[in-house]
């Protein structure tokens, strides 16, 4: 491709005139900027520090607040959807989570190669079988295959 040569000596008058790549000492006062140390100098140390915050008010123990569903032990979980399509899984999945603001998860599963939409973490059987029981009271439609899985340790 051929640029016009008026186009490349503009370009190369407006680099020489606005002093492309260099800054001169009226620039560096002007921008508060020191010149560069350019003496070598091996003698430099370094040195790390690293401060320890403790949090007081707070107790480690607590029992009252939420844990993960890892350290809960959670074991069930409802399984909403299984497809092939990944665009029609992560649309279940954001809907889902739209609606009840609880964790989604969409897994691909290997072997059946299917996308597993699954809502909430449940610590019972009966917890997840309840919830399973009111999103298919709410949306008949959308969740009338919604079943209660097992989640692996």
């Amino acid at each position: 491709m051929r640029f016009p040569l008026f186009i490349i000596s503009s370009i190369v008058l407006v680099a020489l005139f606005t002093g492309c790549g260099s800054t001169s000492e009226s620039d560096r006062e002007w921008m508060d900027v020191l010149p560069m140390d350019t003496t070598a100098t091996s003698d430099r140390t370094f040195e790390t520090r690293t401060d320890t915050v403790v949090a007081e008010g707070e107790d480690p123990a607590d029992e009252s607040k939420p844990k993960p569903a890892e350290e809960r032990g959670a074991q069930y979980t409802v399984q909403i959807g299984a497809f092939k399509n990944a665009k029609l899984a992560g649309t279940t999945q954001a809907l889902a989570r739209q609606r009840y603001l609880l964790p989604v998860v969409n897994d691909y599963h290997m072997q059946r190669h299917r996308y597993q939409v699954r809502i909430g973490f449940f610590d019972t059987h009966e917890a997840a079988k309840e919830f399973c029981a009111q999103m298919k009271k709410e949306f008949p439609a959308e969740y009338k295959n919604a079943w209660v899985a097992q989640l692996n340790k």
